[in-house]
């Protein structure tokens, strides 16, 4: 491809990853499916330019989403549902755009431009969010931070997810000697866990936490295995655990800790104490699934049975689209997760770490929140694609 493609396709996939965040802002929620079309129609008119590229598919993930869709189809029927049979069109669309597509066209690129994209799109609404408050100004004085999305769940996811692909950013210049980047990156990252702390939002505090000790535990095992044990490897080792408890007392120590145990610590003392960790999710998801039904009972389900939204992406797809739907989704994300730890450890890609860091955060969040059309999901649809075809572009 072109270097004019690219940047087309670039601008595109950021349209895309826009797309899954101003879902969550309300004044431009009637925007996110024409950005979304917009774009996806956009990325397939530039696959109609580059017809000499052969498509590779994977054939084992598509067949669980082909089946995952099929389910979906049927449960529109049964349940007479409209908005069903449209979500079953997009969902359609958004695999053969991004999971198959996107890869073929960009191979090797595909995760540094999306990995761009995603950054570059999310930005704005960022900055925007300091245009209506900036909670940097009275770091105590305000609740829980929400800047210009309708809950403050939805910012913490957000920024969230920008930090979990920088993470993945990050991970490449581990060695390179080029400190400036590392420290940039650092601050950035530093700066995000501040934001998302500001949210108050449990989830995503969390699944940061969890992501962080993962990202280390992988990169210990494969850069520092029992094999290749050195007095040099030995001493970085050390000088990196040096660093992290040293950043690790200083953040202690300062005001953003007392603001990181009142608005996230507290928060689960006191939801513990009053025997409701799950906010009252606990009892959505155990009806829901003692009334599941195979083909589902529609899109209004949740709203009509218990007033809220359903709080977790697999529960909201088991009370819509029925059992067999929620099983297949399911499947196809664990066998996700199964093959991006093999990516990470067997390819030479330098933004190995992501895949496995964007499936483990989507399933993270997805515990607790629905992350349907969300970024974090969209940028998997990518990864289902690109770890199929990178393994065969090296192969010929």
């Amino acid at each position: 491809m072109t270097s004019l493609n690219k940047v087309v396709l670039f601008l595109l996939l950021s349209g895309v990853f826009f797309s899954g965040s101003i879902c969550m802002v309300e004044e431009w929620l009637h925007l996110t499916d024409i950005v979304l079309s917009i774009s996806m129609l956009g990325i397939l008119f530039m696959y109609l330019l580059n017809l000499k590229i052969d498509l590779e598919i994977p054939k084992v993930l598509s067949m669980i989403y082909f089946f995952f869709l099929l389910f979906i189809f049927i449960s529109s029927l049964v349940n007479g549902s409209l908005q069903s049979l449209l979500s079953s069109f997009r969902y359609i669309l958004i695999f053969i755009t991004l999971s198959i597509v996107v890869p073929n066209l960009l191979k090797e690129k595909t995760l540094p431009i999306s990995m761009g994209a995603l950054i570059c799109s999310q930005i704005p609404l960022i900055v925007l969010s300091f245009t209506k408050q900036n909670p940097f100004i009275d770091i105590y004085g305000y609740g829980a931070y929400s800047g210009i999305f309708y809950n403050p769940n939805s910012y913490g996811l957000v920024v969230a997810t920008i930090f979990v692909v920088i993470l993945g950013l990050y991970y490449e210049f581990i060695g390179s000697g080029r400190y400036g980047i590392q420290l940039l990156l650092l601050l950035s990252l530093f700066s995000l866990f501040l934001l998302t702390i500001f949210s108050s939002s449990r989830t995503s505090v969390t699944a940061i936490i969890f992501i962080i000790i993962m990202f280390l535990i992988l990169y210990v095992i494969k850069n520092n295995g029992l094999k290749k044990i050195s007095i040099k490897r030995i001493r970085n080792i050390f000088l990196k655990c040096i660093a992290s408890i040293f950043c690790i007392v200083i953040f202690i120590k300062s005001k953003y800790f007392n603001i990181f145990e009142g608005k996230i610590l507290e928060k689960y003392i006191s939801k513990y104490n009053s025997g409701d960790v799950l906010d009252q999710r606990g009892y959505i998801f155990s009806n829901t699934i003692s009334e599941a039904k195979l083909f589902g009972y529609g899109p209004d389900y949740f709203t009509k049975e218990f007033g809220i939204a359903a709080h977790n992406t697999f529960i909201s797809i088991l009370g819509q689209f029925g059992l067999c739907a929620s099983v297949l989704f399911l499947i196809l994300w664990m066998v996700l997760i199964n093959k991006s730890i093999k990516f990470y450890f067997k390819s030479e890609n330098r933004y190995s770490m992501l895949p496995v860091l964007i499936v483990t955060f989507f399933l993270l969040t997805s515990i607790t929140e629905i992350m349907l059309m969300k970024t974090s999901m969209l940028l998997g649809m990518i990864i289902i694609g690109l770890i199929f075809v990178e393994s065969n572009y090296k192969r010929n």
